[in-house]
């Protein structure tokens, strides 16, 4: 009985070491942060872009691609996906921009320093442009708060204690009353 005890208890302390992972990562653009599309359009990456893995959960601030070719505009954080993000242009239908990282998002853990390799805008009726040429990153932003366990975890973690306590209790009392093969 008490080695069940045992195991219970390293079970719910190995789970009560887990945190919600649910917290959001963010990322600040570097200041030199842009890709040029094979017709020149300019794309700058500014401000910050925060996304919750597992699940395609984006936020940020919006990019701004600059020039004269149909991918001009401005574009709004669209959602997480498969280690990139892509953004979306509120203006034109159908267009956006997909963004991938090395190392990728979806790395464990998050790492502190992200550059953009495979850039590509969408337009509506098919049509793509790639970026030929990528500068800077994004940096992961510390936060000053620890993360904290799951609310069940702690519960569990809780009982394990209490069960272990009694555990000891009935052990030591049937000890002292001098009952034989209680125990392992």
């Amino acid at each position: 009985m008490f080695s069940a005890i045992r195991i219970l208890f390293g079970c719910v302390l190995a789970a009560a070491t887990v945190v919600n992972s649910a917290n959001a990562a963010t990322y600040t653009y570097d200041a030199n942060t842009s890709f040029t599309l094979m017709d020149g359009v300019i794309g700058t990456l500014t401000g910050t872009f925060s996304f919750s893995p597992p699940g395609n959960g984006l936020s940020g601030d919006d990019i701004v691609l600059t020039g004269s070719g149909p991918e001009a505009g401005t574009y709004t954080p669209l959602e997480y996906d498969n280690g990139g993000l892509a953004y979306a242009s509120p203006v034109s239908s159908g267009s956006f921009v997909d963004i991938d990282f090395f190392p990728s998002l979806n790395s464990t853990p998050q790492h502190a320093l992200l550059f953009p390799t495979n850039i590509t805008w969408f337009g509506g009726d098919a049509l793509f442009s790639d970026a030929t040429k990528a500068t800077g990153g994004a940096l992961l932003s510390v936060s000053a708060t620890a993360p904290v366990p799951e609310p069940s975890s702690l519960a569990l973690l809780g009982g394990a204690l209490l069960l272990t306590g009694l555990g000891r209790r009935r052990r030591a009392s049937s000890g002292a009353l001098g009952i034989a093969g209680g125990g392992e």
